[in-house]
């Protein structure tokens, strides 16, 4: 989920054209590094499209800059700014 959250984010940012910097939060260790070192594992195809995007991002606008940072949970985050489900019954 992450990863494709990841995807998502870039995907916002190129339909963003005036946006020049943005960091996108994970709360996930793993899907950063797997951004920055993909291997040949289950979900590879995804990485592959996050680079993909990244790359064309920077293709036409080379002055942009992105950056992944690692928050804990939803670490600062106001309570009414989270997302809430309904039960099931």
């Amino acid at each position: 989920v992450e990863l494709f959250a990841v995807l998502l984010a870039l995907r916002i940012i190129a339909a963003e054209p005036g946006t020049r910097y943005a960091i996108i939060c994970l709360d996930n260790q793993a899907s950063i590094t797997r951004t920055h070192r993909p291997r040949p594992k289950p979900g590879q195809l995804i990485t592959k499209a996050i680079h993909d995007a990244y790359d064309a991002l920077l293709a036409t606008r080379p002055e942009l800059k992105i950056a992944l940072a690692r928050v804990r949970g939803h670490e600062g985050i106001d309570v009414r700014l989270r997302a809430t489900f309904p039960r099931r019954t």
